[in-house]
């Protein structure tokens, strides 16, 4: 049977698209970010992600980059969170308020790929130059 132009062009056209669907499936999972505050002072905090490969100093190359402001201990405002900030990979997350960089944690994913338990970075700020980092474990 003869084919026509515009048959082989669905059947091209088809094969694409069915593959572009299986790469849009992967269990490619993204990181949450909890930021809290357990000082008596509404705080500002700027939280930078980057690739754990990024040299020093260079942060052009940034997943997530964002400035926080957070109530005081015990307010509604002193809890905030962001969902799928950036895609889950080992990452160097840094903390600076307005008198500089106050800390800084490697990020190592840890959960299985099975898309039931996300990954999420939770950073809290304890006093004015000093913050603590936890991650979920799976």
């Amino acid at each position: 049977m003869p084919s026509s132009r515009r048959t082989v062009l669905g059947l091209v056209g088809g094969t694409i698209s069915g593959g572009l669907a299986g790469c849009t499936g992967s269990n490619t999972s993204s990181v949450d970010l909890g930021v809290s505050n357990t000082t008596s002072e509404k705080q500002s905090l700027y939280i930078e992600i980057l690739p754990a490969s990024v040299e020093e100093g260079i942060s052009e190359n940034a997943l997530f980059a964002a400035w926080f402001e957070v109530g005081a201990d015990r307010s509604d405002k002193s809890y905030k969170q962001k969902e799928k900030i950036f895609a889950e990979q080992k990452a160097l997350v840094r903390v600076k308020t307005d008198n500089g960089y106050i800390g800084e944690y490697t990020f190592i994913p840890d959960c299985p790929a099975d898309g039931k338990t996300g990954e999420a970075i939770e950073v809290r700020l304890v006093s004015p130059n000093h913050i603590q980092f936890s991650q979920n474990s799976c």
